[in-house]
């Protein structure tokens, strides 16, 4: 017995089948059409101890194979030069700050992205003797294996942009925080406190005036003065007359004891 074949309209849905069926193995989630630009005026601003802060955006992407950072919808440069705008602000009277980046690439290699974005913050004195700086690095790998074009990898780009920056805003203020922290001004610092005074008491039993400070307790070694002794009884100069009982009679008294007179010499 023989077999027919397939007739014209099966081997047509076959193929629609197949086709089908690798659409599906090609989709993934909606690739977003629309992308918010990124800024940062929410995090904390940092107000530096200069007239004035220079931004120098000059660095551009090397030239190597992978390069995809400008393809992003917010180029990490833009980026990085956003953060500065909201985050810094002149607040002294003197001094100048120069605000620097110095990496801004995203590469990919295999099916990952690498970000590297590098920024330098340099902080001079206004008489030019005084100057530091701080530096920022951070590295971030995202994986990237979709084949739908260059509008999954632009959505892909703006996610690790994104990303990148979040931890670039941390570690940035940290090395703000930790080697400029002389150039820092800190905004609604509580005032110190005022000299302590004294005043003069009045004698025991007057009272200070309203609003007067408690009188100091006396120091801690002050020792009370010791009582005085009670006075020794009276000494008697008079002959003791003799009170020794006289025996087998009544108390008698002893006669007193004369004594004898001298005559006085003549002259």
């Amino acid at each position: 017995m023989r077999s027919r074949p397939l007739s014209v309209c099966a081997r047509r849905a076959a193929l629609l089948l197949l086709l089908l069926l690798a659409a599906c193995g090609r989709s993934g989630p909606p690739i977003p059409t629309s992308f918010a630009p990124l800024t940062y005026e929410y995090l904390t601003r940092l107000p530096l101890n200069v007239a004035a802060i220079d931004i120098d955006d000059s660095w551009s992407p090397p030239p190597v194979a992978g390069q995809v950072g400008p393809l992003s919808p917010v180029p990490p440069q833009m980026a990085l030069r956003q953060m500065a705008q909201d985050r810094l602000f002149a607040a002294g009277g003197s001094g100048r700050g120069v605000f620097q980046i110095l990496d801004a690439s995203i590469v990919q290699v295999g099916g990952n992205l690498q970000a590297s974005f590098a920024v330098r913050l340099t902080v001079t004195s206004g008489d030019g003797l005084g100057h530091g700086f701080a530096e920022a690095r951070v590295l971030r790998t995202a994986p990237f294996n979709d084949a739908r074009g260059l509008s999954a990898l632009r959505a892909a780009l703006y996610d690790l942009t994104r990303a990148t920056m979040e931890n670039m805003n941390v570690e940035f203020e940290y090395q703000i925080r930790r080697a400029l922290r002389d150039y820092l001004q800190a905004p609604g610092a509580a005032p110190a406190s005022g000299p302590v005074q004294s005043e003069t008491l009045g004698p025991p039993g007057t009272t200070s005036p309203a609003g007067a400070p408690m009188p100091l307790a006396p120091p801690p070694f002050a020792q009370p003065a010791s009582p005085a002794p009670p006075p020794s009884a009276p000494t008697s100069t008079a002959p003791v007359p003799d009170m020794r009982p006289v025996p087998n009679g009544p108390l008698q008294l002893a006669p007193p004891t004369l004594q004898p007179q001298v005559p006085p010499v003549p002259q």
